[in-house]
């Protein structure tokens, strides 16, 4: 946390000590909740407009941007991670799994949530493109309002480019689904860099025109 800095859209550390055994760390105040507990209340009544949707996944996308030009890894992208301001700036939070890159041998073991994580990371050898498969996993949960799986055949199915599973709305524009689709592509190398993420167009117009 000390390396992330201050950006806009990281959750920013201004202090740490110990004291009787015990760490703490004192942070920015993020006192609208976390974007999983924002999907569960405003899911309940209706879908999110794909003008908001292009709005939450820009400001996590650039979070993400951030840690891997200075190539850190997250490795536990998923809404419950993503924290929310007073004035709706979202930010990467919890970065208890994080690790910078080049991964030493004995590091290669970390493992975030089951329902976010990306195929190749079971296999103990894995990249920037890990937290590009959970950045895509979160849009599509944002996106399609679905409740991603943790085991069995649905989850296999997400890892092996599959979304037969998932009911997008009828006006989800072609733009968002090719970009969930690209995103979670099976192959690590397959998928867009988070550069080529935050220079897509839709995501330079949400930064531009949305403010709420």
């Amino acid at each position: 946390m000390w390396a992330l800095g201050a950006h806009p859209h990281c959750v920013q550390l201004f202090n740490a000590w110990e004291q009787q055994g015990q760490l703490y760390l004192q942070t920015e105040l993020m006192d609208n909740s976390s974007l999983d507990r924002f999907l569960d209340d405003y899911g309940q009544h209706e879908p999110l407009s794909e003008e908001r949707v292009w709005y939450i996944f820009s400001h996590v996308a650039l979070g993400l941007k951030h840690m891997h030009d200075l190539n850190i890894l997250h490795l536990d992208v998923k809404p419950a991670n993503v924290f929310i301001s007073e004035d709706w700036t979202l930010k990467l939070a919890d970065f208890g799994m994080s690790a910078r890159l080049p991964l030493a041998a004995n590091e290669f073991d970390r493992e975030g949530d089951r329902e976010y994580i990306a195929p190749e990371v079971l296999t103990g050898c894995y990249d920037k493109p890990a937290d590009i498969f959970s950045l895509g996993l979160l849009l599509l949960e944002v996106t399609a309002n679905v409740v991603l799986p943790d085991n069995g055949p649905a989850w296999q199915k997400l890892r092996s480019g599959d979304l037969s599973d998932c009911q997008f709305d009828a006006g989800t524009s072609s733009e968002l689904v090719d970009l969930i689709t690209e995103m979670l592509q099976p192959l690590p190398e397959d998928r867009p860099t988070i550069d080529q993420i935050v220079g897509h167009p839709c995501v330079a117009k949400a930064l531009a025109s949305l403010t709420s």
